[in-house]
């Protein structure tokens, strides 16, 4: 049954963080770093397909992020792949070296907002 009661904002990227205990994350002994975060998911789950998808179709407001406030930060709670995408369409400079021209030439036509 939906919670009819959550909640909806909108929040800009640079303010909610990915989840280091996101499923699709491999466990490691320390904790990740946002860029670690990325590069994690770049590489080994697609992020630069979705970007590019993004760019080309646009964010579909039907799939929001779902976040939660954790210590203080905005971190979500699902839709890492996504957040990691618009983050890397913003920044391209996040992206692990080797796809960070294929970020900046997807990044050309993106506004920030």
């Amino acid at each position: 049954m939906a919670n009819t009661t959550w909640k909806t904002t909108q929040k800009n990227i640079g303010v909610i963080f990915l989840d280091p205990n996101n499923p699709r994350i491999p466990p490691t002994p320390q904790p990740l770093t946002e860029p670690e975060l990325i590069a994690e998911l770049v590489l080994h789950d697609d992020v630069h397909q979705l970007a590019s998808n993004i760019q080309a179709s646009g964010y579909f407001p039907t799939e929001p992020l779902m976040i939660v406030r954790e210590d203080g930060q905005f971190r979500v709670a699902e839709g890492n792949r996504r957040l990691a995408a618009c983050k890397l369409l913003v920044n391209p400079h996040l992206a692990p070296d080797s796809y960070n021209s294929k970020f900046r030439h997807l990044s050309t036509t993106v506004e920030a907002h």
